[in-house]
């Protein structure tokens, strides 16, 4: 085994935790809209990414990338999920988006064996719709929004997994550093445009100038696009190993690490049963990855 790959989805994992944490932060502070907080968390890591992009990517492959129909597509529904994940902050803990999001993980293969798109193992689907009965109810809560948000988390990353299962990434990018480099930074690019889009449409034109500093300081903006420009090119240098199997376990235990920071950085709670609640899922959702193959 590698240990170069292993590294780097070390260094994806606890760069995406730390986001997760700093994201949690943001809208602990102040009512923040979800697109302003798109639109300036897009643009630190936009910057930190052109000099490496430049060196390593030739000019001709960006305007392909940006010329992509099917790369817009992806983009847009990025950014979809993380509006979704910027809304649930607003309401829940970061221990608490860690588990809901992992809900996707059922829901996903669930609707596509129901849409006749994988094989419809009788058993794995009485499995996953046992789990989703158990799972959901623990996830709800009282207040409306939060299960509001709750549910557009769940239906954003349900709906970009299903997409993304139709699309063929072979057909969308070539799985080499350079092609992964050059969609990562065109979709950067283009989830920040879908932020100024929405910001143009609420008329808030000054927000394009201010950043919200009620919310975090200017370092802790370009602090999170730092760990945002890690967590890419690390994510890009972990999958491309012919063994991917201790490597998505890895990446699948951003959870565990966010909701840790979160304790010891945000000071959130935890308790004995959020532990074992996300240590069940994690064992659950590793188990349905390895299964259906998804690496």
């Amino acid at each position: 085994m590698e240990i170069i790959p292993v590294l780097a989805s070390l260094a994806s994992s606890v760069s995406r935790a730390g986001i997760n944490v700093l994201d949690r932060r943001q809208f602990r502070s102040a009512n923040n809209s979800s697109a302003l907080i798109g639109y300036w968390n897009n643009f630190p890591p936009i910057i930190l990414m052109t000099p490496t992009v430049f060196y390593f990517v030739a000019f001709e492959i960006l305007i392909d990338f940006l010329l992509s129909p099917l790369v817009i597509l992806v983009s847009f529904l990025i950014q979809l999920v993380a509006h979704a994940f910027l809304y649930a902050y607003k309401f829940l803990r970061v221990v608490d988006v860690a588990i809901i999001s992992k809900v996707a993980d059922f829901t996903i293969p669930l609707c596509l064996i129901f849409l006749g798109y994988l094989a419809a193992y009788s058993n794995l689907t009485v499995i996953l719709m046992l789990i989703l009965v158990i799972v959901l109810p623990l996830s709800l809560r009282s207040h409306f929004e939060a299960n509001l948000s709750i549910l557009f988390l769940i239906g954003a990353l349900t709906l970009q997994g299903m997409i993304f299962f139709g699309l063929s990434y072979k057909d969308l990018i070539q799985t080499n550093p350079v092609s992964l480099i050059a969609f990562a930074y065109i979709s950067l690019v283009y989830r920040f445009v879908l932020s100024l889009f929405f910001i143009l449409l609420r008329k808030k034109f000054l927000d394009l100038f201010c950043y919200p500093h009620h919310s975090i300081s200017m370092p802790t903006y370009w602090l999170r696009g730092l760990l945002t420009t890690i967590t890419q090119l690390s994510f890009i240098v972990a999958i491309n190993t012919k063994n991917l199997t201790l490597i998505w376990l890895i990446l699948n235990s951003t959870a565990f690490i966010g909701a840790i920071c979160s304790y010891f950085f945000l000071d959130e709670k935890l308790s004995k049963y959020d532990l074992l609640l996300l240590l069940t899922v994690f064992v659950l959702t590793t188990s349905i990855t390895l299964i259906l193959n998804y690496a």
